[in-house]
């Protein structure tokens, strides 16, 4: 077991966490009461919580709680709960085997890559689509969008729908939306200026899941001059509110 390796609010409900295995045997650690001084608070109550995984009651009581990593098992929907069954805390763990594992989720397209991006015209607006396994048909997770900088910082939030994505930092303010089917989705920065030259390139990362809460990531990074020519998209881009 490698560890976790990222993390995330899921629209401020509840905190999605992603932990990378090598095929080792591990334990991960999750609390559910997350200050130490609440903690401490609360601790001759601490065995009145119990936990759940995936809505299954779980043997384990007490605040805090190991999940076991076995290969890619251990990823699932925890929860914990009061004695009255009240829920306490929420947390979504994702597992995500290590670079030399071969990739399920995806397959390549015939440009030999994951995803395929393109763009109509250099007003910002690009897409980028991927094929999914046969047998590991999934959704998307998170996603990352940026324009490249050592020095840049990056926040990504989504919507109550999860959708609608908006990654924000200093050099870029992009918004992307998952279509429908769950297979590409329309971006579009708000601050590209079509009539400079693009100085950075923008970075894509494309967090997608299965329903056995296994989740890979895929990357491109381009800039829109290059893959304004290769644009073959067959609708129309839906402004982004």
């Amino acid at each position: 077991m490698k560890g976790p390796i990222l993390s995330w609010d899921n629209n401020k409900l509840y905190p999605v966490l992603v932990v990378e295995v090598d095929g080792s045997l591990g334990q991960q650690p999750l609390t559910c009461l997350g200050s130490p001084d609440e903690t401490v608070r609360r601790d001759n109550e601490s065995q009145d919580i119990f936990w759940k995984k995936n809505g299954v009651d779980q043997a384990e009581r007490g605040n805090s709680y190991l999940v076991q990593l076995e290969e890619s098992l251990g990823g699932g929907e925890y929860t914990c709960h009061s004695k009255d069954g009240s829920l306490l805390n929420h947390t979504m763990v994702l597992i995500q085997e290590d670079e030399t594992k071969r990739r399920k989720i995806l397959v390549k397209n015939d440009q030999d890559d994951y995803l395929k991006c393109s763009a109509q015209n250099y007003n910002g607006e690009f897409y980028c689509s991927w094929t999914w396994h046969r047998n590991r048909v999934g959704k998307v997770a998170f996603i990352k969008a940026r324009r490249v900088s050592d020095d840049n910082y990056t926040q990504c939030s989504v919507d109550a729908s999860g959708q609608h994505w908006t990654c924000s930092s200093g050099q870029s303010n992009i918004s992307c939306l998952v279509d429908s089917n769950g297979h590409r989705i329309s971006c579009r920065d708000e601050q590209h200026c079509p009539y400079a030259e693009e100085s950075k390139q923008i970075h894509i990362t494309v967090y997608v899941r299965t329903e056995h809460f296994l989740v890979e990531n895929y990357s491109r990074h381009f800039f829109l001059s290059q893959i304004g020519e290769n644009f073959a998209f067959d609708g129309k881009f839906s402004t982004l509110l």
